[in-house]
């Protein structure tokens, strides 16, 4: 028989206590799995390709820990409210950007090899930057966050000039494949709409995730930015609807369908090789697990504390999409709630 979901609190088993839709609950969180990284107030967090580092960026710092233990083992006095982060795929270097700067927008560059930063700054109509996400050729590509209708844009590190790449991304969230050649972008808006931005290309593909925001239960709550995109850029899962799309933004499976009381989750992760999905539910601090092969969930791990909901995630609680990931070794998963850092070991 298919098994619930069960909360530590209980609290899921009227939510989504029916089932849970895998006849073989093959996944199992193995003894001593959750720890604490650390305590406080983060707005964003990366892993080293080796999975042996985390990056985590509270206030104006960048701090480098050690993931099996939390141990500080550098940091990087920056700026003075720090939000989303991006770790080139080599693990050499951080982008950094700098929040709630009045109509400016400032990124930093940390080289971790040689323990340097730099700075680059433009003038922006409104706001600051939100977003950023290192793309295939080294450069990076970098969202608005402000008022009207707020462009992408690329950032060259080599000459430090900025290029304008013209629509409508207010506040988007980037989530890049492993090799930075796609990067999913979803703006803010009551729509929820999807774009691939290729590097190279420019936008490649576009969708729009709810055509009638304003029919009746569908109206969305607030922005949100949860999704997801395999390793290899072959899939892309936006959270408000549970679609699954292919790399062109066509629709491959809709997992709202089987699993209606899963929508609208707190963080959406795949695991490095693509054979899993990972998502985070904050009405049970759990993490599902879907075998990505037929789509059915094969498991569940607690968290070990209060997970963000969706409307933090997008409001004052800010994470870019990130509040759940896999490290890139694939060993474990974070997750960043209101008062810390977890990790959940994959070991079994």
């Amino acid at each position: 028989m298919p098994r619930p979901i069960r909360s530590q609190s209980g609290g899921l088993a009227e939510v989504i206590g029916e089932f849970v839709g895998a006849s073989d609950m093959s996944v199992v969180q193995p003894a001593g799995a959750i720890r604490t990284l650390a305590s406080g107030q983060f707005s964003d967090v990366v892993s080293s390709p080796d999975g042996s580092r985390v990056y985590a960026a509270p206030g104006g710092i960048l701090y480098v820990l050690n993931s099996a233990d939390g141990q500080v083992l550098a940091q990087y006095s920056l700026g003075t409210r720090l939000g989303a982060i991006d770790l080139s795929p080599d693990g050499r270097t951080i982008l950094v950007v700098e929040n709630g700067l009045a109509n400016t927008g400032r990124v930093y560059r940390v080289d971790l090899a040689a323990g340097t930063s730099t700075s680059f700054s433009t003038a922006l109509s409104s706001g600051s930057f939100h977003d950023v996400s290192f793309l295939a050729d080294g450069s990076a590509l970098i969202s608005q966050s402000g008022l009207g209708i707020l462009p992408l844009r690329t950032l060259n590190m080599g000459t430090g000039t900025f290029q304008t790449i013209g629509g409508e991304y207010q506040s988007a969230t980037l989530t890049a494949s492993a090799d930075r050649a796609q990067v999913l972008v979803q703006p803010v808006s009551a729509t929820q709409p999807s774009h691939i931005y290729t590097a190279g290309s420019g936008i490649t593909a576009s969708r729009v995730n709810l055509p009638d925001p304003y029919a009746g239960a569908t109206v969305p709550l607030g922005p949100v930015g949860v999704q997801a995109t395999a390793a290899a850029g072959g899939l892309h899962v936006e959270g408000m609807t549970l679609n699954v799309y292919d790399a062109g933004l066509r629709l491959v499976t809709t997992l709202a369908t089987d699993y209606p009381y899963l929508r609208d989750p707190s963080g959406l992760t795949f695991s490095p090789s693509g054979d899993r999905l990972y998502l985070l539910s904050a009405a049970a601090d759990q993490v599902v697990v879907f075998n990505t092969a037929d789509w059915q969930v094969i498991g569940a791990y607690p968290v070990g504390t209060d997970a963000p909901s969706p409307r933090d995630v997008g409001g004052t609680f800010r994470s870019y999409g990130n509040v759940l990931q896999a490290s890139a070794d694939g060993s474990f998963l974070t997750v960043i709630s209101g008062n810390g850092i977890q990790r959940i070991s994959l070991a079994t």
